[in-house]
């Protein structure tokens, strides 16, 4: 995700731990490689992706490899049964050095993917087995690359990558998508380090938590009304573990003189969407709300759980307790003492053709002059006329239009 201030802090320090707490392997020849995955949604704090503006329809696993030069890794896995997933290489935790997704993945003589295409994705039979071979050689790209193989060039990766695996929407109880994390070997005789980062350093989560609290401090400034804004279009930002796969818009909010923060925009169809025309408008899309300073993620509206009016419209109520009204889905802003959020509405490999797409948008245009109902838009809005305007038969967009009158 990007970001003008947030997440520096912890990126240096997590870049200062991370080439030490590691394990050494020997890979010889087309062994095994002892490189074992950490289960980032999982991990303890602030190596847990909650902490890095993360999505709760994504299963996140990450790990580091040494930079060996002119030598290979291979990495063997299953497609998992899963709307999306894809492979990210980062120097540190900043700067994208390679990149796989499932559709760009072919698959193994004998297997067939079911990720057809950028938006399309073929439900695959339970117990089915398709699998794919993903080779990743430490050497600069050539004109002709070879398939099914990503390019780290050594003279820009420093002495070691962050490999990051992320499945998004599993069709299976198991966020893998029902499948086996994916298996390293090695293609060369040199040694290579592999390991995820650290646990158990104590100092650190207590820093978090006074990054949460911490924006009042840093005299961060919020507009007196919410204003929705295209991430990847800014200037002069610092990209934090990013996913190039998906498109933002952010606005920063704060409920320190409201009630609630309404959100609406007409919503686009999603990939495996029941009785949805194709090829839909974006593989995935969501809504959440994090703090603004630590990137402490406290909850997301997803597509396929969101309600959507009569009209196409999603309507969120964004507030400190729970709001029940027709039409609408409620998001935790965070915990009372959370000075500065953060909303952030994705749309995950958007269809070329569609219309509402965040890249059709040029740099330094209105959106909403260019995709019109498909930007999301913001107010704040009090607790008494938020309950004096809406309710059942009163259409969401009526409530909106008092919010932003009030």
């Amino acid at each position: 995700m990007a970001r003008n201030v947030k997440g520096r802090i912890l990126t240096a320090l997590l870049l200062l731990i991370a080439g030490g707490w590691l394990s050494t392997a020997s890979a010889a020849s087309t062994q095994p490689i002892a490189c074992s995955w950490m289960n980032a949604n999982t991990a303890p704090a602030p190596y847990n992706f909650i902490y890095a503006d993360s999505d709760t329809a994504a299963a996140y696993y990450e790990t580091y490899l040494s930079v060996v030069p002119g030598a290979s890794v291979t990495l063997k896995g299953q497609y998992p049964q899963a709307r999306y997933f894809s492979y990210f290489i980062y120097e540190g935790v900043t700067s994208i050095l390679a990149h796989a997704v499932d559709y760009q993945i072919a698959p193994d003589a004998g297997s067939q993917s079911p990720f057809v295409s950028a938006q399309n994705v073929v439900s695959e039979s339970a117990g089915t087995v398709n699998t794919y071979t993903l080779t990743i050689t430490f050497s600069a790209q050539p004109a002709s690359p070879a398939p099914n193989t990503l390019y780290v060039d050594p003279s820009v990766a420093g002495s070691s990558v962050l490999i990051v695996y992320r499945v998004y929407n599993s069709f299976t109880s198991n966020l893998l998508g029902g499948v086996p994390l994916p298996a390293f070997s090695g293609t060369s005789a040199n040694p290579f380090t592999c390991g995820f980062w650290a646990f158990g350093i104590n100092v650190l989560p207590p820093l978090v938590n006074y990054l949460d609290n911490a924006s009042a401090t840093w005299q961060i400034p919020v507009a007196a009304e919410p204003r929705f804004a295209l991430a990847y279009k800014t200037q002069n930002v610092v990209s934090v573990i990013e996913n190039e796969d998906n498109q933002f818009a952010y606005t920063n909010n704060s409920l320190a003189n409201h009630d609630m923060i309404l959100v609406r925009f007409k919503a686009p169809t999603y990939a495996t969407e029941p009785g949805a025309a194709q090829p839909v408008n974006v593989r995935h899309w969501s809504v959440c709300q994090s703090s603004l300073t630590s990137t402490h993620m406290w909850g997301c509206t997803e597509d396929s759980a969101a309600t959507v009016d009569a009209n196409g419209f999603v309507n969120i109520v964004v507030s400190k307790t729970q709001v029940t009204a027709p039409g609408f889905n409620w998001l935790l802003y965070g915990p009372s003492t959370l000075q500065t959020g953060e909303l952030i509405y994705r749309q995950q490999l958007p269809a070329a053709n569609f219309a509402g797409s965040f890249a059709n948008v040029p740099s330094g245009q209105n959106p909403t002059e260019v995709i019109g109902a498909y930007f999301p838009l913001a107010t704040y809005c009090s607790n008494s006329v938020f309950t004096a305007n809406s309710g059942s038969g009163i259409d969401p967009a009526v409530t909106f239009a008092a919010c932003t009158g009030s």
